[in-house]
């Protein structure tokens, strides 16, 4: 079973100018599993504001994998840049993420 969701989140200001300044982040989410207990998810997040814009665009891709198996199960999670972190409970429309030193 697959799904796919396309979360959108938005700088929040009080001016529209000030809200083009501090830019925005469009993440797309895409979570898969099977009856045997596999899990993955890949999140694709990119941030583009004034000053990054274009072939700026700050990209990151998450990928997190649970393989069970009968030897021990055995996952994995990794983002790049590694400076960026997120936190999705798998269900809510926004993730909470975490972007230093990208």
């Amino acid at each position: 079973m697959q799904f796919t969701t396309a979360l959108f989140a938005l700088a929040a200001a009080t001016a529209a100018n000030a809200a083009s300044d501090l830019g925005a982040w469009n993440v797309t989410i895409e979570s898969n599993s099977a009856a045997n207990g596999y899990r993955s998810r890949t999140v694709l997040a990119d941030f583009a504001s004034d000053a990054y814009a274009g072939d700026d665009v700050i990209r990151t891709v998450c990928k997190y994998e649970f393989i069970p198996g009968a030897d021990g199960a055995k996952e994995t999670e990794s983002c790049e840049p590694n400076t960026f972190s997120y936190e999705y409970d798998g269900t809510s429309k926004c993730p909470l993420l975490r972007a230093s030193g990208i």
